[in-house]
This record gives C-alpha cells, structure tokens and sequence, in this order.
C-alpha cells in the first residue's frame, strides 16, 4: 500500500490437469467422463448439490463469485462461450487461471480464427459446439481438443464421430429436472444410449 507495508494471503490452492488423450478425457491421467447438467443462471450456492451428486455444470460464461465457488467445491465448469463476443485471446485470459474451468465451448467460426490458434498455448481444452444436423465433417473439427454435439430428443451423433480420434461430448437440453442429482441420472441414461459407439 502507500505506507510500504507488505500484505500476505493464504489460500489453499489444488491443480487439476484435465486433457484429452485420443477418444478419452482423462484427469491426472486417469480416464473419466463428465456427466453435468446445463444451468442457465448458475449460483455458487448451486455448486454444493453439484458436488454431492457428481454432476460437472455447463453454464454460460459465469461470474469470478461462480468461478471461485466451483474451484472451491471442485466441481467442473464447462463454459459455454458461443455467445460471448470479443477477442479469443480475452475470452481465454479470463479463463486460463480458473481451475474449475475444464472445457470452452466455442463455434466454429471461433475455435477457426488466428487469435484462437494463437491462445491455445493457454492449457485450455476447447471443445467445438456443433448440432447433429449441422454438415460438419472431421476435418473441418480438426482444430478443436473435444466435440460437444447438441442431440435433439432420440438424437445420435453424427457416425463420423463414433470414429474420430478425440472425445465427443453428447448435450441434449430442453428438460428441466427437480434437482441436479435427477440431471445426473438422465446423464446416465444418455450415455448408456449412446453407447457403445460413445462413452
């Protein structure tokens, strides 16, 4: 401060590297799959049910409040940034240091542009935000770690996911649930239809 003192702050600080390896996510090199539920105005006191039922959160660019509550209780975000204007480059500084954020979902035009290429060196997975009729095709997904496809109701991904070599990421919303351990619960059954081809 102007008197030259000296400040210091403790605070509890834990790393946890989530990266895509082939067709897997995986935490500190374990395999993993994210299960969540997607919350249009997402509270910090909302991040404690998330916590107890397992359940990552996709949720449009939140807050630093938001954040922190998720880095705290250790629920992954998976920021939703298709609609959020600006630069790449700022959109991924405000989210490089946030350990909660696990995933940035971006368009194609966004994931494609110089500014993302040049941000990607910022340790953030991008996963690229398509719909399952959108006339996407592996190579024009190239650029993105991850594929997060919106599915309608009986939906299944594009078969050209099934084989490419990155995870995929199934979203299908329009229900509302009571609590997020019944969003859970539909994650399970979205997976286990969709499986085998995806886990």
């Amino acid at each position: 401060d102007a008197q030259g003192t000296i400040r210091e702050l403790d605070r509890p600080l834990g790393l946890r590297r989530l990266f895509a390896h082939g067709r897997n996510l995986r935490l500190n090199g374990e395999r993993i799959v994210l299960r969540g539920a997607s919350c249009g105005q997402l509270e910090p006191s909302q991040l404690a049910e998330a916590r107890a039922a397992e359940t990552a959160i996709l949720t449009p660019y939140p807050d630093s409040n938001v954040f922190d509550a998720a880095a705290n209780t250790g629920v992954f975000l998976i920021v939703d940034a298709t609609e959020k204007s600006g630069d790449p480059i700022s959109i991924f500084l405000g989210l490089s240091w946030q350990p909660a954020a696990a995933l940035v979902l971006l368009t194609r035009e966004q994931i494609a542009s110089d500014r993302a290429r040049a941000a990607r060196r910022m340790n953030l997975l991008l996963a690229q935000y398509v719909k399952a009729d959108d006339r996407i095709t592996e190579a024009v997904a190239a650029a993105a770690d991850v594929i997060a496809v919106e599915l309608a109701e009986g939906d299944r991904p594009p078969v050209w996911m099934a084989k490419v070599a990155k995870p995929v990421i199934a979203i299908r919303r329009r229900r509302v649930y009571a609590d997020l351990y019944e969003a859970r619960a539909a994650c399970d059954r979205l997976q286990a239809e969709l499986a085998p081809e995806f886990n």
